[in-house]
């Protein structure tokens, strides 16, 4: 008996406060709604808020409404360094870093992403590349979709031209226009087809534009004595700033590094150029994939070599002048070269750069990531990955895990919808 009323109480408890909440949303002007929507703390949470009702979809849709929660809010360095593993196929596997991710991304925690995240899409898919907040994901071989893993916007691309090669990257940057000025338009490269002669690199590569809704298709070459000898490209990062996807070109038998692919899509196409490693980066065992990193640090290309010689780590970063396109021996600006005071350990690695401050970089330990101060000397546990990773990859644990930064900004990238052709 005592249940029955317990239950009756809380229900009446129920439909008094849902009576409440009713009468104040008959009594609350659209100016005092709009100032308590706007304390929310997060965009993510304005974009769950807007399927409450059709009259806060349409207050939390306007532009007045998002410029307002922008200057309230002010500029976004929140960031997430995702890890997928490289022979993860298209199984639901991704380790999002620092853990507050979770909470951002609604609860997803490491290891568990082989059920909640980009669970919106009916069938499991394969992440590809990422720029900014937007992910460019592929659920098979040729197919594509655009996604936001935060507000679980996404779009389907038509299907891209055939090849036997597969390489892919994605850029976004501001559409300009006046009306929509939260929306972005973005552009998707994919190699489709490689392959050397005697004289020269031929490879296809085709580009689609969400303002055209289309996918344009070229043949590029180039001679083989242009370029550093190669033959493999390895994942693009993306400079929106630039309208630049940079790729790491590497050996197929001994995983050198041999330098950079770099395709400019400001004007619609795909431009290549090919630029040689630091003067001073080292060769041989230093120049293998696991003691390198690459990425994009404030619009601007970044290059990582670590390496143990003395019992010592020496980490060096260089940056690619982006102002200074002719004279190959100054290309690349050493911007930091500090020994690593570490307890012994054969197993450190660079993981990935900070977005924002060039001065941070993230780094694997064993099993830990760890986010470093260059110059400080200052280590600090930004995460763990799972049990499920025996350690006996850990020495080789940046061959085995493909990293991905995304970038929150102020208001989440919403994706246009394509056009009707």
């Amino acid at each position: 008996m005592f249940g029955l009323d317990e239950r009756s109480t809380r229900r009446l408890a129920m439909e008094s406060a849902s009576a409440a909440a009713s009468k104040f949303m008959l009594l609350v002007t659209d100016d005092v709604l709009i100032e308590v929507l706007l304390r929310l703390p997060h965009a993510r949470f304005v974009i769950q808020a807007r399927s409450v009702c059709k009259r806060w979809l349409s207050l939390l849709s306007e532009t007045y409404f998002i410029r307002r929660f922008i200057q309230i809010h002010g500029f976004s360095y929140a960031h997430s360094i995702m890890f997928v593993p490289s022979n993860c196929g298209y199984e639901r596997e991704y380790h999002l870093f620092p853990p507050k991710s979770n909470n951002l991304h609604g609860g997803v925690g490491v290891g568990s992403g082989s059920g909640d995240y980009l669970n919106f899409f009916p069938k499991t898919v394969a992440i590809k590349a990422s720029c900014q907040d937007l992910v460019l994901v592929s659920p098979s071989f040729q197919d594509y979709s655009i996604c936001n893993p935060l507000t679980g916007q996404r779009v389907a691309l038509p299907e891209a031209p055939q090849g036997g090669y597969e390489r892919c990257g994605i850029l976004c940057e501001p559409n300009n226009n006046n009306s929509h000025p939260f929306q972005f338009r973005y552009k998707v490269l994919v190699i489709v087809d490689f392959f050397t002669t005697h004289f020269e690199y031929v490879f296809d590569a085709a580009v689609f534009c969400s303002e055209t809704g289309k996918w344009s298709r070229s043949t590029l070459s180039c001679p083989r004595t242009s370029a550093p000898e190669f033959d493999i490209w390895n994942e693009f990062v993306a400079s929106s700033s630039t309208g630049t996807l940079y790729s790491l070109l590497s050996g197929a038998e001994d995983d050198d590094i041999k330098g950079f692919a770099a395709f400019d899509l400001s004007d619609g196409g795909a431009r290549c150029r090919f630029f040689d490693l630091p003067a001073d980066f080292g060769r041989g065992w230093q120049a293998c994939l696991d003691h390198v990193c690459s990425g994009v640090v404030r619009g601007r290309l970044r290059l990582s070599q670590l390496g143990k010689t003395n019992q010592e780590f020496v980490l060096r970063v260089w940056e690619l002048n982006h102002n200074n396109k002719k004279k190959k021996d100054q290309e690349w600006l050493l911007v930091h070269k500090v020994r690593l005071q570490t307890e012994e350990t054969d197993r450190l690695f660079v993981a990935a750069f900070h977005p924002y401050n060039e001065d941070v970089i993230y780094m694997f330990c064993d099993h830990y990531v760890y986010k470093y101060k260059i110059g400080q000397g200052e280590f600090k546990i930004f995460g763990q990955l799972p049990d499920q990773y025996p350690k006996s990859i850990a020495d080789e644990l940046m061959l085995y895990l493909r990293s991905y930064t995304l970038v929150y900004p102020s208001w989440p990238t919403s994706i246009p919808t394509l056009p009707a052709n």
